[in-house]
């Protein structure tokens, strides 16, 4: 359910279709104009919220509000000091590098934004992941400093499971178990070896 949930509200936002509403007036989207790549969007309260990628730009990380999916506003950026990455800007050796492909997640009163810093094109399993919190996405000043772990990929995604261990997943493809307050991570492990002819899926399995 919460995967269709994310799916639908994805393709709500960015697929390129009109929305009629109930007093017959026409909406286009995208309805976040401008360059907002590997949008990443939940629902809280009375709003939905997405945050996107900005590569080298500062501030950056947006996050943005709705409550309807058609009106948003800037509700903060979440890198905006430059103790939370010293040297960010001026490490990247390429015009890719930075912060992209974020994933806003929300969690016990809490919301969270996950991320790798890229520096170069190497992909050596060793890349610079930050973890970002707040109470108010309404207030950039409010996003924490980060807490720093080491990441296997991009693509970094997090899930708390209900015995209260936290999963991150990179790429789709890897898990492991990450301490949200230190970092910490156990070995990665894939969990799906790509869509090839052959298939083979590795389920999580609890055992009580």
């Amino acid at each position: 359910m919460r995967l269709q949930s994310l799916v639908t509200l994805t393709f709500m936002i960015w697929n390129l279709v009109t929305v009629v509403t109930s007093s017959n007036v026409t909406y286009y989207n995208p309805v976040i104009t401008g360059w907002h790549s590997d949008a990443s969007c939940i629902h809280s309260g009375e709003y939905f919220f997405c945050a996107t990628s900005s590569f080298l730009w500062y501030p950056g990380l947006p996050v943005y509000a709705s409550k309807d999916l058609i009106n948003w506003k800037l509700a903060s950026h979440v890198w905006t000091r430059p103790s939370q990455v010293p040297n960010a800007g001026r490490n990247a050796t390429w015009l890719n590098g930075g912060f992209f492909a974020p994933t806003l997640r929300y969690h016990s009163g809490d919301y969270y934004l996950i991320n790798v810093y890229l520096w170069d094109t190497s992909f050596d399993e060793s890349l610079l992941g930050t973890i970002y919190k707040t109470k108010d996405p309404f207030d950039s000043s409010s996003w924490s400093e980060p807490v720093y772990f080491t990441s296997p990929d991009i693509d970094c995604d997090l899930f708390w499971d209900d015995d209260g261990t936290v999963y991150l997943h990179t790429a789709g493809i890897r898990q492991q178990e990450i301490n949200l307050q230190t970092g910490e991570t156990t070995p990665p492990r894939y969990v799906w070896n790509g869509s090839k002819s052959r298939i083979s899926v590795k389920l999580l399995v609890h055992q009580d």
